[in-house]
């Protein structure tokens, strides 16, 4: 095809690309009246039928994925014996062309991230990896919306049969530890580590290993640390972005498959929020870590092409020799010596043992056997400089909470006045609520919403726990004390709990029904709240959902004296979106904990930025936080508890909307009795994060004086079902007569 102008109808324009593999043309198509890229075999393989089975598998593979970022052939065919491929003419270049620049803005990363995670996950989900992700590969239209490309060495997970013997398919700049290897369980994980290298390339301008030759190349991709950002290139991101962003580089380079990401999309979320994502990915390596049996970086050399061997001989009997001589001297000096005949004093046998080392060795050996004892020394000291400042933290934290206390026993009264003026608008806004809450019907419930649910073994009663103090000092950023057990629950026979009265209190913007069911009838009445942001955080809903599984399969559990009411899911409108903002609004596109009259603001901040419109135009102008608010005025529960997501290891964060009150005391205190049974710590959550939080139903409460806290779980979608439920049960306990 030497100065083609035709290939079958389509009439070429101009060559736009060459390869090892094919040629590519732009061509116009008189039928569509548009541009076209044409895709077209190399001559020089028109012989091998592997290389056209490959080719003729793109066409096949890209037409089996219908994706928004994958770019589309329109028609295959044949001339005068070489296969082509008619795809989507791509006029906005690749992201090697605007890489030649430097790097690319975060607007161009986020959307590649986004485009490329998600295609990437579809060609996962059919089985199927890519195995050459990378700049060249990744194209953009003429609105600028990346595409991926080059199908050509795709490899099906069913077979290997176009995987060529002895040979390495990929780019090596780009090819992961396994790839290098080349395995024969070559999966997904291959094209996350490929999109972790060209994250760090938009990043930094450059790519994370600089070698020249492929078999160094492949020696450091298996076992050299990736580079910090923040030295390559330092005036880009700021000092606390250059941590996170590196963390979500180590996951997604991991030299192990099963620590990197599982889905392309985790790592697109990761970096939307850098401080969140870096926090998650550090917690996941060191997950990943403690749960694994200690093992190194697998170093599995790249194959080496043959070359002299005398020089890996030469060393081999020089270490050789060494042990000959040591072993002969101990053999003939050290063990006479130890049966009390020794014919020469043992610190010249070690003299001469050290000088023949030397001598064979090199004194660099020497050096580091005698730094043994240097080394010994200074890791003795430090551990007693950790032992001074940890008697000096314990010191420093029973001040600061003597100094709290008093604070707070000086300010009870002061805050009296104002708390009772917070009584009188909580009563009023009460005395307008609808009728009490309906005891004497009963409806079942219609669906289980935890499919994977199983029943938890019996229940086994904790230790007794203290009562609540009247005059708890707050914490701050210090764990609650886990030293406090959980209370026993004691099993009860007199009048079993009513059966679940389940009722419907409102619905949402799109009429879905909001739900609340009670259990049992006693004074204490405790509020549980899951499904808050449902498609963010969906283990809140499964948590909720499971503890109406669990008192309706368990209903002795419920103390004579207390009342259970559940809330399985508030934002039933929410997209299924696990830790993405979609999975937080409502249809009305309002963060349902963004709507409540606690320093509410019309454009709320999320995770450090302010989002338009997030915060409604009102408070309560959502028709889920209105029917909840009045839902709550109407029970006055003694204590709220909300679950979400996201904090490292878990955390409890009190409402406080404003200053400290007897309300806000209960909280934490109440708060500590969950927390000691959960395991979880107590602290606020807006210093912890140190975020800014508008408009959140915790804190709104502590300002109608109800008790209440969250419950932030450490994964947007496990429950870590068995301590949240200690959690519960120590509640009621607690509030048992």
């Amino acid at each position: 095809m030497v100065g083609i102008e035709q290939i079958g109808r389509y009439e070429i324009i101009e060559e736009i690309g060459r390869g090892g593999m094919a040629v590519v043309y732009r061509a116009y198509d008189p039928t569509m009246h548009r541009d076209v890229a044409i895709k077209v075999m190399s001559t020089h393989l028109l012989g091998d039928e592997t290389s056209k089975e490959r080719f003729i598998q793109e066409a096949r593979t890209i037409a089996a994925l219908q994706h928004r970022a994958i770019v589309p052939v329109y028609d295959v065919g044949e001339q005068d014996g070489q296969p082509y491929l008619v795809m989507q003419y791509m006029p906005g270049g690749s992201l090697a062309d605007q890489l030649d620049d430097g790097p690319v803005s975060n607007d161009v990363i986020q959307r590649t991230l986004d485009r490329i995670g998600s295609a990437l996950d579809k060609v996962h989900k059919e089985r199927l990896v890519h195995r050459d992700v990378k700049p060249a590969n990744i194209l953009f239209d003429a609105d600028g919306q990346p595409y991926l490309v080059d199908f050509g060495i795709v490899k099906l997970a069913r077979t290997t049969q176009l995987t060529l013997t002895n040979n390495v398919l990929g780019t090596p700049a780009y090819m992961s530890p396994e790839q290098f290897r080349n395995d024969d369980d070559v999966t997904g994980a291959t094209d996350i580590y490929a999109l972790g290298v060209v994250l760090f390339e938009m990043l930094t301008g450059r790519k994370p290993f600089q070698e020249e030759t492929f078999w160094s190349m492949g020696n450091a991709h298996q076992s050299q640390e990736i580079p910090w950002i923040s030295k390559i290139a330092p005036d880009l991101v700021t000092p606390e972005l250059s941590k996170d962003y590196q963390a979500i580089l180590e996951r997604a380079l991991a030299k192990h498959p099963e620590e990197r990401y599982k889905l392309g999309a985790e790592l697109a979320r990761a970096f939307s929020d850098p401080a969140v994502g870096g926090m998650e990915a550090r917690k996941a390596l060191k997950d990943m870590e403690s749960t694994q049996v200690h093992r190194v970086p697998d170093k599995t050399p790249v194959p080496q092409p043959d070359g002299p061997r005398w020089k890996m001989i030469v060393p081999g009997l020089a270490v050789l020799a060494l042990f000959l001589v040591v072993g002969g001297y101990i053999l003939f000096y050290l063990i006479p010596q130890l049966r009390g005949s020794s014919s020469e004093p043992e610190s010249e046998v070690y003299s001469t043992i050290s000088a023949l080392a030397a001598t064979l060795t090199g004194e660099a050996e020497l050096a580091a056997l005698s730094g043994i004892e240097q080394t010994a020394t200074a890791v003795a000291a430090a551990k007693a400089d950790a032992q001074a400042s940890q008697t000096a933290a314990a010191a420093y934290e029973t001040e600061a909470a003597q100094v709290v206390a008093s604070a707070t026993q000086e300010t009870v009264e002061a805050e009296i006045s104002q708390t009772a003026s917070a009584n009188e608008t909580a009563d009023a806004v009460v005395s307008q609520t609808t009728s009490a809450f309906v005891t004497d019907t009963a409806v079942p419930a219609t669906d289980t919403l935890q499919p994977t649910y199983t029943p938890q073994p019996s229940y086994t009663p904790q230790p007794t726990n203290t009562p609540l103090p009247t005059q708890t000092p707050l914490p701050t950023q210090t764990p609650y004390p886990t030293a406090t057990t959980a209370p026993t629950i004691t099993p009860h026979s007199p009048s079993p709990p009513s059966n679940p009265q389940w009722r419907e209190f409102g619905s949402t913007v799109r009429g879905e029904p909001l739900e609340v069911v009670k259990f049992g009838s006693g004074p204490n009445e405790i509020m549980l709240l899951g499904g808050l942001h449902a498609g963010f955080a969906p283990a809140s809903v499964a948590i909720a959902e499971g503890l109406v599984n669990h008192f309706s399969d368990n209903p002795g559990e419920i103390p004579d004296s207390v009342s259970i009411y559940i809330v399985p899911s508030l934002n039933k409108d929410s997209r299924y979106d696990p830790g993405g903002w979609s999975g937080r609004a409502n249809a009305n596109g309002v963060d349902l904990n963004r709507n409540w009259d606690c320093d509410w603001k019309r454009d709320a901040t999320w995770r450090g930025s302010k989002v338009d419109d997030s915060g409604g135009t009102v408070p309560f102008s959502e028709p889920e936080t209105s029917a909840l608010r009045d839902l709550f005025l109407q029970v006055n529960p003694d204590v709220v508890i909300i679950w979400g997501a996201l904090y490292r290891d878990g955390l409890i964060a009190p409402g406080q909307c404003d200053r400290v009150t007897d309300t806000t005391r209960t909280s934490y205190a109440l708060a500590g009795v969950f927390g000691s049974a959960s395991g979880y710590a107590v602290s606020d959550y807006e210093e912890a994060a140190d975020q800014v939080i508008n408009g959140d139903v915790s804190n709104w409460l502590d300002k109608v004086d109800i008790p209440s806290f969250f419950v932030l779980l450490d994964d947007y979608e496990e429950t870590d079902w068995r301590n949240n439920l200690e959690g519960v049960r120590a509640l009621l306990a607690y509030y048992a007569d």
